[in-house]
């Protein structure tokens, strides 16, 4: 495989890891001392064990919550690398009738570890939200 393809499979894992939620699978993609950040509040979490709480208190906001990710853009530079991906994130609010929309930009920092590419530095940098109205539709 290449280097850039186990990147991508790495941003694939974090999403389908914070969507489902499999937090095993989410937070292996983050390197021991690796950063979650979140631009617009200026929240950064450092190591797996802060990043897993932040991630579980804020799935705890909603009934259910999904992100889809649209293929990287990779630079390699040995033992590092840098990617940025376009991110949608859609939820549903616990206990009401809202869904909120967001869409952004993830700037993510990696570092080759024994274990593979990992997350150095994942940072969220939104571009833009709308909430409207939950509704009944097909439950799959």
């Amino acid at each position: 495989m290449t280097d850039a393809y186990e990147i991508q499979q790495l941003i694939n894992r974090y999403t389908l890891g914070v969507s489902q939620p499999d937090w095993d699978l989410a937070i292996a993609t983050f390197a021991d001392d690796g950063e979650w950040h979140v631009a617009a509040s200026g929240l950064t979490l450092t190591g797996r064990e802060a990043i897993l709480k932040g991630m579980q208190g804020f799935h705890r906001l909603f009934d259910w919550f999904v992100q889809v990710n649209a293929p990287a853009v990779i630079e390699l530079d040995g033992d590092k690398a840098r990617a940025r991906s376009v991110i949608r994130e859609n939820g549903k609010f616990a206990g009401r009738d809202e869904v909120v929309m967001v869409g952004g930009v993830y700037v993510d920092d990696l570092v080759r570890t024994g274990e593979g590419w990992r997350f150095a530095r994942r940072a969220f940098h939104g571009a833009g939200s709308f909430h409207h109205p939950a509704t009944a539709g097909l439950g799959f």
